[in-house]
């Protein structure tokens, strides 16, 4: 899970995303009545705050690994417990059950892999 530093101010940058959804989220329904779009609106803003915080969870893994050196297994195993957390609480957990906890583990580990590859493709604005 190599990346550079600047990757602690793409994370506040997807915070910072995050804020305006959630500015802008009750004046869009407002916008937009009834309740098939608030709760589209919802599920929007509760995946967008998913993956804020997978993505902080990237971002702070690495900026631990700054202070204790890791490997890239070492910063995967820190981060997956994290995003299975992250994604048993999520919404779309509503009403389900771990059925296979290894294969939870791994989906979870691929998608924490997946945020990494992601945020090594971003750019950093010059």
């Amino acid at each position: 899970m190599g990346f550079g530093g600047w990757l602690k101010k793409l994370g506040q940058k997807i915070a910072e995303g995050q804020a305006v959804v959630d500015v802008f989220s009750p004046a869009i329904k407002l916008a937009i009545p009834g309740d098939k779009d608030d709760k589209v609106l919802d599920q929007i803003s509760s995946v967008s705050k998913d993956l804020t915080m997978i993505a902080n969870v990237v971002v702070d893994v690495e900026a631990a690994s700054n202070i204790v050196a890791m490997t890239g297994e070492q910063k995967l195993a820190v981060a997956t417990p994290k995003v299975i957390q992250i994604l048993l609480t999520s919404s779309m957990m509503a009403g389900k059950e771990v059925q296979d906890a290894d294969l939870v583990r791994q989906g979870a580990a691929d998608i924490a892999q997946g945020m990494v590859k992601f945020l090594n493709g971003i750019k950093k604005k010059e």
